[in-house]
């Protein structure tokens, strides 16, 4: 499965001088295999500068603040159901 990034097509400079990132051809296919859906959650993670915010626990304060980094222009309406979902997660899989 290829989703648009590979050894060859990386470029260690995506994140220095404004640049953007890799174009993921197939975004909704990203988590459908284990190294896929690590390399995506990396990436975003170092592209959108996430951990400090990520890093306060499980709450609905700190899964808001994820939410409004990733994609700011999310209804509010859905911020609970991210929260519900990442609680859900946590209490499976843990730190």
């Amino acid at each position: 499965m290829n989703i648009g990034l590979g050894l060859f097509n990386y470029d260690h400079t995506w994140f220095k001088n404004g640049k953007i990132g890799p174009m993921i051809n197939n975004p909704e296919i990203a988590g459908n295999d284990i190294y896929s859906c690590v390399d995506t959650v990396g990436f975003f993670c170092a592209r959108y500068n996430i951990a400090k915010a990520a890093d306060k626990g499980i709450d609905i304060f700190s899964s808001h603040d994820v939410t409004v980094i990733i994609n700011k222009h999310t209804h509010r309406e859905s911020y609970q159901q991210r929260y519900n979902e990442t609680a859900k997660a946590w209490s499976i899989i843990g730190e």
